[in-house]
């Protein structure tokens, strides 16, 4: 304090002319301090990121988790390839990890002492990360990521650890008690993962019927320690080269109807 009334002494104008300069511009408004509009100069020097009105020739949904904790790990995936090479008719096809254990009827979700949502994830519409703590030296990373190309032949990956599925509903068990439900339907794609007492991991694209509005979910809540877990959502999408505009656009809006709204 001693040196600010010193300056205060000396320069007291130049002090005036550098607190005029540096004080943000704001208005009252009826929710406090408002900011003034961005002027057109402004917005002529960002830069964003689009894509133009050319076909989609694919589209494809990559999800995988890497669960690892003290002498158990687990590693999840789950994939959605839309092609429109067959022109009017989408080619959908969904493949989820192979050895997830042994096959159930349905498993109920667990229900954790230390952590819960209360259902709040269901009504949230957009992207939403989620990490919910009770215990110690534990690390959780979500990423979303997406990639965009008009380069021909997009590489697919073809791991051989995994199988094809349909659409529906599928419930496993492994010998560690550890049980994964894979939804793929209407209401969306994706899957959740539980570990007995120690935590649950949901990643899923959905969307709400009624409001047709939907989200992009990523979730992990553990009640316990040591966990460090990784969660990937990619999605991939390729145009078709410029001047090759076939029309497809329109089947890719139909066959994504069920996931509209994100």
């Amino acid at each position: 304090m001693k040196g600010m009334r010193w300056l205060k002494k000396v320069v007291p104008g130049a002090l005036a002319a550098s607190v005029w300069l540096v004080a943000p511009t704001a208005i009252a408004g009826p929710f406090g301090l408002e900011g003034e509009n961005v002027s057109d100069v402004a917005l002529a020097d960002m830069r964003g990121r689009f894509v133009d009105g050319r076909d989609v020739s694919f589209f494809g949904v990559v999800m995988a988790t890497d669960w690892h904790r003290a002498g158990q790990n687990f590693s999840m995936e789950l994939h959605m390839d839309i092609s429109f090479s067959q022109g009017f008719r989408p080619n959908i096809t969904i493949y989820r990890t192979r050895d997830l254990g042994v096959a159930s009827n349905g498993v109920a979700n667990q229900v954790l002492d230390g952590v819960s949502d209360n259902g709040a994830l269901d009504d949230i519409a957009g992207v939403v990360q989620n990490i919910q703590i009770a215990g110690d030296e534990n690390g959780v990373h979500n990423n979303v990521q997406w990639t965009v190309t008009d380069a021909s032949g997009m590489p697919r990956l073809r791991n051989p650890d995994l199988v094809e599925i349909g659409a529906g509903q599928e419930s496993f068990a492994d010998e560690n008690g550890v049980t994964t439900q894979i939804n793929a339907n209407g209401s969306g794609v994706g899957y959740q993962v539980d570990v007995p007492d120690v935590g649950t991991v949901a990643q899923r694209i959905s969307r709400r019927q009624i409001l047709s509005a939907g989200n992009i979910l990523q979730s992990t809540q553990l009640n316990s320690n040591l966990n460090q877990v990784l969660n990937r959502i990619g999605l991939n999408v390729q145009l078709a080269p410029s001047g090759n505009l076939s029309g497809v656009s329109r089947n890719f809006q139909r066959a994504l109807s069920n996931l509209q709204g994100l």
